[in-house]
């Protein structure tokens, strides 16, 4: 006896295993740990084994081991899910979703679904996870501990036999016979969303295992967001992406598949077109919107954008103290190499905000330390600063956090010390502690021993931590996140203190553990709801106590985007709770993202082929471009319209009368059958889904009790299909009698105009009357972005025009660099202004202008420079001469983003005259704080940039005749403006030589 393998031999029953503890029992006997453990974990399988039913084994098991409480709620989403997907009619081309929380229990979740799929008939599992080393191998190792329970055995009538395996584990052996001959064995293969996974996948279903092909097979695809679904290329040329490309090949293999997404981040899912997408090669691709949506139950114990963004703004809230607010300048600071910050680290006011943050997290933690004492029980704690992408950035803020650290632990290591400065800090931070730790109490929040203790105690406490009880790590690699994860999965706390240190990869599936302070600056200049969300690692199960210390430090700006993230992610979720007046779930054919300028759903290439509408308060939503169907289809139907609007109390020609939104809906659903489409009258994509007027009516209804909308009948019309130009008609209701009172109407509820209509054939139409409705959204309706159920026909890109394509259909696309511009300055330089295009080196665009090493992202360095001879990052000066490698570009294509006809394809000049890279100074001054509380301004040294300069040759095209014609009618204008850019280039040589 000793392993766990020998303990299943051993030991088949819970019986058993307390026979055999009563027999050593008698004798004195001891087990060892390691044999008290393996005795442990058996007795939990068996447990959890007889607990099972019949009927579902796998499942009933599962929940009998769960680590968590399985709520009523949590059994109906896992059983509504099963029995979705195995519905007939469901399969690969119509996926689920399951929508959870950020670290809300997702993962225990979809193993539970599973397990009931594996009971009611599926017989293979894939599940596909991010493409990184680190959540493919948490994934296989938390399946096989979950699945313990049901390792394989000898016994042939066991349905309680799961094989898990990752796939490049599979892919030269294949699934042994034994598995796939055994009808009761079930398998899951863990499968990294990576070009090489997914061929070993494709591979053993195709040729190793071919047997599998007719296996039902459930894919569980874990943030489905992310690598699943992404365009690459441009108009007639967009495709999709390789990783998603072989994802959509690999769900056509299986003769009975069906496909659940997970995530916590739809929005690009939502997005996609509900249509078969056709590609270049004559291919096609299947739909990829959600059918069906399940919404992960939240625990007691989840703490979440609540919290963060809604109950902190009571005063009287714990929450109220979490949001620290930082300076741009400090976030500045730690996003680029400056060694003049690393003299005078806590004492600078320029990082003031991080000197808080450290200071306060390792009281933070010296205080639960305290707490957790008179439990009788050790604590570790971890901070995570995320500042940026690029790894030379990580490094530079491990450094400079190490030198506040090393600093402030002198001040705190002598107890004899004085420093006014630090002890406001710390002060401050002691207050703000004990305020938020009284406010927990008063709320019933917090337990007894969560206790503020005495200023000189924390001090005392802090001491003890900083002086052997304290690490700094940097986590950006998978090898390196690997070696710090405990065996849960989460980033070890091997010290008591923690700070990590890391990018991109700290975001989806890492969790990190008794997180009381976040230290988030990622803030690019438009924000993604899905990565900003997923950034949000100080999510998920905290406890009471640790939220009363907790701290959350960013800037004013990315506080408020955050936000607003949360309140548009909480619209976008009510739609999937919103209920019909029958107390039905409302349908959500279209689901509506909420939409806020300076804040995007997600990547642009993730909804490339989609047709999306963005929806504002008052706006006019109704089909275009239709034709009518034959008289004696359409006359049935429209009779009945007639009779379920003449049925509407209140209903009146020419009255404005409430109705129940079902009726609207059976309305819309009735006109739509009357509309009809062909792609050789140019309608086709035109083509209108009732369901998402139905699904705004739904979205304008959230905050209505009573489940009505106004409507505004008319019936006597009689408008042409067609504009003058030759358009369709898009404004069928007159603006006086219709839109005006649709408008005033539409307030707190959406108003529906039904304009009956003649229907002649004079007038482009087929000769019978139809309905066609216009909807006006209220004036409080949230904006929001949906897309259309048909795909977006595949069209020229917008800067694709025929004279660009002639122009460079001879140059190797590698020589091109396209820029965007403003427009007055593409204008210059068509003119012959302006000579030279500049660009400044930053990190997140740095990959463009420079070689870049496929390890590990950092610049390649020019012939003849060592890294150790130069500051790290793309801020070192190294004498003044440019340490990298520069692409070979030799000409720019410039473009005005949304404005098709300004584009611009220029030539640079030959050789060394052709790009150049110039040092700025910039002038950076700080105020530097003594011991003695008193502050001095002074001017920190190395601080520069490096501007890129594009010398252009010639212009190339395409030509623009109405600029040339300004040239020639403006001579003297146009003199005076070359003139002038002449001196200021020729200034800004003279700076650079100097």
């Amino acid at each position: 006896m000793g392993t766990q393998q020998n303990m299943r031999q051993e030991f088949k029953t819970v019986k058993d295993i307390d026979t055999f503890l009563e027999q050593i029992g008698k004798f004195g006997m001891k087990l060892s740990d390691e044999q008290s453990a393996a005795l442990t974990s058996r007795r939990k399988e068996l447990e959890a084994a007889e607990k099972s039913d019949s009927e579902t084994p796998l499942y009933s098991a599962m929940k009998a081991q769960s680590k968590f409480p399985i709520t009523e709620e949590f059994d109906s989403c896992v059983r509504r899910t099963v029995d979705k997907l195995l519905a007939d009619g469901s399969d690969s081309d119509h996926p689920g979703l399951l929508l959870g929380n950020i670290q809300c229990g997702k993962t225990n979740t979809f193993e539970n679904i599973i397990a009931l799929a594996f009971d009611k008939g599926i017989e293979v599992c894939v599940i596909f996870t991010k493409g990184t080393k680190t959540l493919a191998s948490q994934t296989l190792a938390r399946a096989k501990a979950d699945f313990a329970f049901a390792r394989k055995t000898d016994v042939i009538d066991d349905r309680m036999k799961v094989v898990i395996t990752d796939i490049m584990n599979l892919r030269h052996r294949g699934v042994s016979t034994i598995d796939t001959n055994d009808d009761h064995c079930r398998q899951i293969i863990i499968c990294k969303k990576e070009t090489k996974n997914l061929e070993s996948l494709i591979n053993l279903y195709e040729n190793i295992s071919s047997n599998l092909r007719t296996e039902r097979t459930l894919i569980v695809d874990d943030e489905a967001d992310f690598a699943s679904r992404v365009y690459r290329g441009s108009g007639l040329n967009t495709d999709l992406a390789k990783i998603s490309e072989q994802i959509d090949y690999f769900r056509k293999l299986p003769q009975d598949c069906r496909y659940l997404q997970v995530t916590a981040t739809p929005y690009s899912l939502y997005l996609q077109p509900d249509g078969t997408i056709l590609k270049p090669d004559g291919g096609k691709a299947l739909p990829f919107r959600p059918q069906f949506t399940e919404l992960v139950p939240t625990h007691s114990r989840y703490i979440g954008g609540k919290q963060y963004f809604e109950e902190s703004k009571d005063e009287n809230s714990m929450y109220s103290h979490l949001f620290v607010p930082v300076s741009g300048k400090c976030l500045e600071v730690l996003s680029k190499r400056n060694v003049g910050y690393l003299k005078k680290t806590y004492r600078s006011e320029q990082l003031k905000g991080l000197s808080k943050a450290i200071c306060g997290y390792i009281m933070a933690t010296a205080i639960r330390s305290l707490q957790s004492e008179r439990e009788g029980k050790l604590y570790r704690s971890s901070c995570l600063i995320h500042i940026q992408v690029n790894k030379s950035g990580h490094e530079w803020e491990r450094e400079l956090v190490g030198k506040m650290i090393d600093d402030i632990r002198k001040v705190i290591l002598d107890k004899n010390g004085f420093d006014i400065w630090l002890d406001q800090i710390m002060e401050a931070s002691y207050d703000d502690f004990k305020a938020s730790i009284e406010k927990g109490h008063a709320a019933g929040l917090l337990g007894e021993n969560a206790i503020v203790p005495e200023y000189d105690e924390v001090v005392a406490k802090m001491r003890a931590l900083m002086e052997n009880d304290l690490q700094v790590c940097v986590v950006n690699s998978d090898n390196e996140v690997n070696s710090l994860l405990d065996e849960n999965g989460q980033l070890e706390l091997s010290r008591a203190v923690n700070i990590f240190v890391g990018g991109s990869i700290l975001d989806r599936g890492i969790t990190v553990g008794n997180m009381l302070c976040f230290f988030y600056g990622r803030n690019p200049r438009k924000i993604q709801m899905d990565t900003a969300l997923q950034h949000a690692r100080m999510y998920g199960a905290r406890s009471l106590e640790d939220m009363s210390v907790t701290r959350f430090f960013t800037t004013e700006g990315i506080h408020y985007a955050l936000g607003k993230i949360y309140e548009l992610d909480n619209m976008l979720r009510e739609q999937f709770t919103t209920k019909n007046s029958k107390g039905d779930i409302a349908p959500s054919a279209a689901v509506i993202i909420g939409y806020e300028p300076g804040i995007k759903p997600c990547a642009k290439n993730k909804i490339k082929l989609s047709d999306t509408s963005v929806v504002k308060p008052h706006s006019r939503v109704l089909p275009v471009g239709f034709q009518i169907g034959d008289k004696k289809d359409v006359a049935p139907v429209v009779a009945e319209i007639d009779a379920l609007v003449q049925s509407v109390p209140g209903f009146g020609s020419g009255k404005e009368f409430m109705m129940d939104a079902d009726v609207a809906k059976k309305i819309l659903g009735l006109i739509e059958t009357t509309y009809v489409y062909d792609s050789k009258n140019e309608n086709a994509a035109l083509s209108w889904d009732s369901r998402e007027m139905a699904a705004l009516i739904d979205r304008s209804l959230s905050g209505v009790d009573d489940g009505k909308l106004w409507c505004l009948y008319r019936d006597g019309r009689q408008i042409g299909r067609r504009k003058q130009t030759g358009a369709f008609l898009d404004t069928p209701d007159a603006g006086n009698t219709d839109g005006a009172p649709a408008r005033k109407l539409a307030t707190d509820r959406p108003a529906l105009i039904l304009l009956r209509e003649e229907g002649d054939k004079d007038q482009g139409w087929s000769g019978t009357p139809f309905y066609w409705p216009i909807l006006v959204t209220p004036s409080t309706f949230a904006t929001g972005i949906y897309a259309h159920a048909d795909p977006k026909e595949m069209v020229e890109s917008d800067f694709d025009d025929v004279e660009i394509k002639e122009l460079t259909k001879n140059i190797p696309p590698k020589d091109i660099l396209r820029l965007n511009i403003e427009q007055k300055y593409l204008v210059n330089i068509y003119l012959g202004i302006k000579k030279t295009e500049y660009r400044l080196l930053e990190p997140q665009t740095a990959g463009r202008y420079i070689e870049m090493n496929s390890k590990g992202g950092e610049p390649k360095l020019a012939k003849g420079v060592k890294r150790e001879n130069i500051d790290a990052g793309l801020f070192s000066l190294n004498n003044g001469k440019f340490p990298f490698i520069m692409k070979d570009f030799k000409y720019l294509l410039l473009y005005v983003p949304f404005k098709k006809d300004y584009q611009l394809l220029v030539r640079l000049k030959e050789g060394d005259e052709r790009v150049s890279a110039v040092a700025t100074k910039m002038e950076d001054w700080d105020v530097i704080h003594d011991e003695f509380g008193d502050s001095e301004e002074v001017e920190i040294d190395n601080e520069f940039c490096w501007t890129l300069k594009f010398r252009i040759a010639e212009v190339l095209g395409p030509k623009r005749p109405d600029l040339d014609k300004w040239r020639r009618e403006h001579p003297e204008e146009f003199e005076e403006q070359r003139r002038m850019e002449e001196v200021k280039e020729s200034e800004e040589e003279e700076a650079e030589n100097q």
